[in-house]
């Protein structure tokens, strides 16, 4: 899930900052730390798939964080101006946490975004791991 460099390859930050750490991964080496700049609600990252038809999509990703706080999967196919929303995540010192969402590609779109992010403003960082879309039969 998570390529090298900052924010990780493919993710694009969001009123955070967004870095691949090896200190707490869900599988695998690395996990996707994000840390809030308490400015508002939803910030965090998004990773964009290109050229997909339309049809509708399942998303979902793992969150940890030590000491509470809430965040969620959100979705995207009209470039970040409208949302699905997915379950919020009240995170814990483990990756039980996993917040899932079903969003709908209309046929004049061709691209998806996975958004991670808080649910309300909070300062706070937390971890990221085993992001997924998939077509949802």
């Amino acid at each position: 899930m998570v390529g090298s460099g900052t924010p990780p390859a493919g993710w694009t930050a969001v009123g955070a900052t967004v870095t691949r750490v090896t200190t707490t991964p869900r599988v695998s080496s690395h996990s996707m730390s994000i840390v809030t700049g308490n400015g508002v609600a939803a910030e965090g990252a998004y990773f964009e798939a290109d050229g997909i038809p339309p049809g509708n999509y399942g998303l979902s990703i793992y969150l940890r964080r030590d000491g509470g706080g809430t965040a969620y999967v959100r979705a995207s196919s009209d470039g970040g101006s409208t949302f699905t929303n997915g379950n919020v995540v009240t995170m814990a010192d483990n990756w039980n946490g996993r917040s899932t969402v079903i969003h709908k590609v209309l046929p004049t779109e061709t691209s998806i975004r996975l958004y991670v992010v808080t649910n309300t403003q909070q300062n706070i960082t937390y971890f990221a791991d085993s992001a997924q879309i998939e077509p949802s039969w």
